[in-house]
Parts: C-alpha cells; structure tokens; sequence
C-alpha cells in the first residue's frame, strides 16, 4: 500500500519520511521472513536491498535527518557499497554536523575507495575528537602507509607510535587491540631498520614474539639481524 501511494504520489508531495517508512517496512518484512521461514536468507537479502534503496532515497528528499545519513552509511559499508557510502557521509557533513563515527565510516569508505588523502584528513579529524581511542589512530597509520608505500618518509610514523602507546595502556581490551600492536609493532621495526638502527628495530620485532610466538616473520627478521 505505502509502496504504490510513493510510486504514484505527486514528487512534490513526498517527504523524507515516506521513504524511511518504506525502507522499515522492507527492513521488516525482510526479518519476518526469516521468523517465518527459519533461514529464507535470499528473501532477507532481497527485502534489505529494497529497504538501504528507500533508505537511500529518503536522504534527498525534504525532512531528512541527520541520523538517517549515518544509518544508512553504517548500512552501506556492511554491504560494501563504498562509494555509496562516501557520498552519504559526504552529504551529511555539508548539511549536518557528523559524529566520530561518521567520520569514522567516511575514512573507512575514502580508504576502500584508495583516496588515501581524504582517508588521512578523515582519520585526523577522528583523533582530534576521539584522542584517547586507539582505532582512529591505527587507521590514520594504515592510510599514511599507502601515502608513503616505502616507509622511507616514515609518515605513518606518529600515529603507529600514537597507537602503541595508547593499545599498550588499554589492558581491557588487549585482545582486540592485538592485530593492531602487531601491525604496529611491525612496521616500528621496519622503519628503524631502514634508518640502520638495528637495536631499535630488534625492540620492535621482539615485541612482536611477545605478542605473537609464532609469527613466521619476527622469527626470520630476527635471524637475518
């Protein structure tokens, strides 16, 4: 019914709020199915693509709000609609203020997108409202790492460093933050090898054995140094 009052309503007529509504009734009858059906999963599939395609719509007509652009973003980068999900988060920051999370979202499509630059000036904005969250820094590190692919202008430098020392402090999630300290981990020791400071690179990749015993690199860069 909602369905055929949109497609047949006067456009000047229709408000944001027409869409959200459609999109939450296919949201709906997409988790329904399920209930009915126990694992009719194609027929979710099909209801949550109708539904982020509503969700889509409702964002450029009167009335959207702000939380409906990031519900939609968070949606797009679950289905891995990257430039989507740019253009919405791009969107709602030219009309509303953006979360951390937004901006968050919004590096993490730029980065998927290989707009490492974007990637970079998002990520910072991240660690200037988050500064005490390690992700933000660790993903400002990984879009500087494509920024300087090398490693010889060290640019992913300060914010792996950044990582280290806020991920070391955060003991309650030390296992969350463990891939993060290896990557982390390993890069420092690259660096510093490339700068001819062995002992420093060793401090590195022996930090990397800690965490991980049997990591195959740490164990053959160690041998060679």
């Amino acid at each position: 019914m909602l369905e055929s009052y949109i497609l047949n309503a006067d456009t000047s007529m229709i408000q944001s709020r027409d869409y959200e509504y459609l999109a939450r009734f296919y949201f709906k009858s997409g988790s329904d199915s399920i209930a009915k059906a126990g694992s009719d999963t194609l027929a979710k599939a099909k209801s949550d693509s109708l539904g982020l395609e509503a969700l889509k719509k409702a964002l450029v007509y009167p009335g959207a709000k702000a939380e409906l652009f990031s519900e939609a973003g968070t949606l797009m980068m679950k289905k891995s609609r990257f430039q989507d999900a740019l253009f919405t988060y791009q969107s709602k920051m030219e009309k509303f203020k953006g979360t951390s999370a937004d901006y968050f979202n919004y590096g993490r499509a730029a980065l998927a997108l290989e707009n490492y630059v974007l990637a970079d000036s998002l990520f910072g904005i991240v660690c200037d409202l988050q500064p005490t969250w390690p992700n933000g820094f660790l993903m400002r590190a990984n879009a500087n790492t494509h920024l300087d692919p090398g490693s010889t202008e060290g640019k992913a430098f300060p914010y792996y460093e950044k990582f280290i020392l806020l991920a070391e402090a955060d003991t309650a999630n030390a296992t969350k933050l463990k891939s993060g300290l290896l990557e982390s981990y390993k890069y420092m020791g690259y660096f510093y090898y490339l700068k001819k400071e062995i002992d420093k690179s060793k401090f590195y990749w022996k930090k990397v054995l800690e965490l991980d015993p049997n990591d195959k690199q740490a164990k053959e860069v160690m041998k060679q140094l």
